[in-house]
């Protein structure tokens, strides 16, 4: 549809509150591998990219597989960590009335991602969720966006890209897409720096950036 118009949302510090689960993860695979301390410092300016990458950056090791095995173990058990933020439902179900198509772009496993957003009762909300596993290039490559547009047949230029990471901010950037900083997620307001588009503080914001287009 010429006007149709849509949102792209980055899941985890995004749509989901993520720190326990995240930071858990962590220290649970650092502790039975012996890597030393982890500690969200370490951790906030990594958020958004593959989960191996992360860790070839925090151990400076080229074979990470069996720390992101440990950590995607951990995870799978203790998907119930994740929790969407105050208002997420509601807002998803507004844009929906709206008929604004949502979908999500995520740099972690398309299983977990489908688990957590189906155990927060909001995964009936998305037309599509592109995953890792989806594309060849993870962010900030906007390969999984475009795929996600092209998906929900919806042209660039009547689209938004949320996201609490640099990442999400350049993805959106770089295809000359609106993007927007959500300042309650990982970096805080520390997005301001990736001079996203537009800030949001709280997920429901984005409805009034959506209806001032």
């Amino acid at each position: 549809m010429k006007n149709q118009k849509a949102i792209v949302f980055d899941i985890d510090g995004t749509i989901l509150d993520m720190k326990e689960l995240i930071f858990r993860g962590y220290s649970n695979t650092f502790a039975i591998h012996k890597l030393g301390n982890i500690t969200w410092k370490k951790l906030t300016p990594l958020m958004g990219n593959p989960l191996e990458e992360c860790y070839r950056m925090l151990t400076k090791k080229k074979d990470v597989e069996i720390f992101c095995q440990t950590h995607w173990g951990f995870q799978k058990k203790n998907l119930n960590l994740a929790k969407p933020f105050l208002n997420t439902k509601k807002t998803l179900k507004a844009l929906k009335e709206k008929n604004i198509k949502i979908a999500a772009f995520t740099s972690r496993s398309k299983r977990t991602s489908i688990d957590t957003l189906r155990n927060a009762d909001i995964l009936k909300y998305f037309d599509c969720v592109i995953s890792r596993e989806d594309v060849l290039f993870p962010k900030p490559n906007p390969e999984g966006l475009i795929k996600a547009l092209k998906e929900m047949k919806v042209l660039q230029k009547n689209s938004y890209m949320v996201g609490d990471a640099l990442v999400d901010i350049q993805v959106g950037k770089k295809i000359k897409i609106p993007t927007v900083g959500a300042a309650y997620g990982f970096l805080g307001k520390d997005i301001l720096r990736h001079k996203p588009d537009y800030i949001i503080e709280d997920i429901s914001e984005i409805i009034k950036v959506v209806n001032t287009d």
